[in-house]
């Protein structure tokens, strides 16, 4: 698909295109296609979208969004990070929607955490650990930021159990005004912080199984020790890439 211009993004049936590629992409896994997409919207979106109706514009930010979370794990360090502090509120609100179900927001994380080796590992992990901090975005009335102070003053991290989490949703008055909905965006937001941000995941085991494994409650633990990276960007290395560009 070719660059698609404002007047074409404001016709309703390249509206439903678009929307037909998306789902499709999605359900075949297919990163050419999702890549193309992206290309072929993003930048008119970007730079023209004062000519794109408001609503019509809003449809296409969101297929952006969705489909640079699809890419998420192989974009650039400080794009992923920036991509969090802008949509994380937005991902975990609507984490069943976000992508179809075929790639949760968690497991999006957990496979871009682990394209990294140990040490470089470690260093993303308190980058992901700051923007969860110090997010603005809200579930319910309280943004992120104040969720996880609650938290944190509900029980020391020193002393969490893997039913940490249920049990502050359980006794947080706060936690009992959300709804259904937003109990479970929390839920998660709280098992991930607990279960990979708090320390850094060590397991060499593949990301599938790490991640079956995060599903699970139980966090794999280390096997063989792993040699430390020479830079943070080992593992993406120009023999091997997997960091794209999606601005070009």
């Amino acid at each position: 698909m070719s660059k698609l211009t404002p007047l074409q993004l404001n016709n309703p049936i390249v509206q439903q295109k678009v929307k037909e590629i998306f789902e499709q992409v999605l359900d075949r896994d297919n990163k050419a296609g999702a890549y193309n997409l992206l290309q072929s919207i993003q930048e008119t979106v970007e730079k023209q979208s004062g000519q794109i109706s408001p609503q019509l514009r809003s449809f296409y930010q969101t297929v952006i969004r969705r489909l640079r979370m699809f890419f998420w794990p192989i974009l650039p360090a400080d794009e992923q990070i920036n991509f969090l502090k802008e949509n994380l509120a937005e991902i975990v609100a609507n984490s069943e929607w976000y992508l179809n179900h075929h790639f949760p927001w968690d497991n999006q994380l957990l496979t871009g955490m682990f394209m990294y080796s140990l040490f470089p590992r470690n260093e993303f992990r308190k980058k992901i650990k700051q923007t969860f901090d110090n997010n603005q975005g809200k579930i319910g009335p309280l943004t992120i930021r104040e969720w996880l102070n609650d938290y944190n003053q509900f029980q020391d991290f020193t002393q969490r159990t893997n039913i940490s989490h249920l049990e502050y949703i359980a006794q947080s008055s706060k936690a009992n005004r959300l709804n259904e909905k937003e109990k479970e965006a929390l839920r998660q937001l709280l098992k991930f912080y607990d279960n990979y941000l708090l320390i850094t995941p060590l397991s060499t085991a593949p990301i599938e199984v790490a991640i079956r494994e995060y599903q699970s409650g139980n966090p794999a633990k280390p096997t063989n020790p792993i040699k430390p990276a020479n830079s943070i960007n080992q593992n993406k290395s120009d023999n091997n890439p997997k960091v794209v560009n999606l601005r070009k």
